[in-house]
């Protein structure tokens, strides 16, 4: 789908230059209509051009307006807002800076692509899902659903696929049993395991706190941690 919309954008350039080619085209040759119909033909191009005027100084503002943190001026680092933004899950505010703060020590620290688990659940896009895989380029189990089925509608299954994929991220959460979230980490080869606001937001407190026993037998290492995330590595 996303190709389609930056296809779509690059149609739009193209477009404009070829409008602009054609005006200058058939603009003289109006001049060899009738009266009514050149004033016509020059009433609409002129309300069309100014119509057209009115996005650019109209929506550029609102667009801008349009985004987690307002007073972060303009910049190419698409991280900064997190120093600052907020998002609210299950009725409760969270700060955005420790996910900032634990993905740019994942960047730093974690070579090659390991695979990490990290929530499926959340509302779409302003949750920061998928967040781990968006600022790290690390591979997770699994993205935004959504955005999953529709960029692979044509593997078969698909759809049973990415649900089974869901119910097993659940279970890694939220299962109390420590063989179970073994069986689950081996299937995918997960290497890191991610717990933060969205984790602690959607799964059960108790599933969660098993990774802290996990740790103490051994069986996981906590790597880094900081008031609002915890990253465990697998040991094998």
């Amino acid at each position: 789908m996303n190709t389609v919309f930056k296809f779509y954008l690059q149609v739009w350039v193209l477009l404009g230059v070829s409008a602009a080619v054609t005006l200058v085209w058939v603009a003289p040759r109006t001049f060899r209509w009738s009266h009514t119909a050149r004033r016509w033909w020059w009433g609409l191009l002129l309300a069309l051009l100014f119509a057209a005027a009115l996005y650019p100084l109209l929506a550029t503002r609102a667009r801008v307006r349009d985004r987690y943190v307002r007073e972060i001026g303009p910049t190419l680092d698409g991280m900064t807002f997190l120093s600052r933004a907020t998002t609210f899950q299950e009725g409760q505010e969270y700060a955005l800076k420790w996910d900032l703060e634990a993905l740019r020590w994942m960047r730093a620290h974690i070579a090659g692509s390991p695979v990490v688990a990290e929530a499926t659940a959340g509302m779409p896009y302003r949750s920061l899902r998928a967040r781990v895989a968006t600022y790290t380029g690390l591979p997770i189990i699994l993205g935004y659903p959504w955005h999953q089925q529709q960029q692979r509608s044509a593997v078969p299954h698909i759809d049973a696929i990415i649900r089974k994929r869901e119910q097993d991220v659940a279970t890694l959460y939220n299962t109390l049993d420590v063989a179970e979230a073994l069986e689950v980490l081996d299937r995918y080869d997960v290497d890191y395991i991610y717990v933060g606001h969205l984790e602690r937001a959607y799964y059960a407190p108790a599933g969660l706190e098993k990774f802290r026993r996990m740790a103490q037998m051994g069986l996981l290492q906590q790597v880094y941690a900081n008031p609002d995330v915890v990253l465990y590595r697998v040991v094998r």
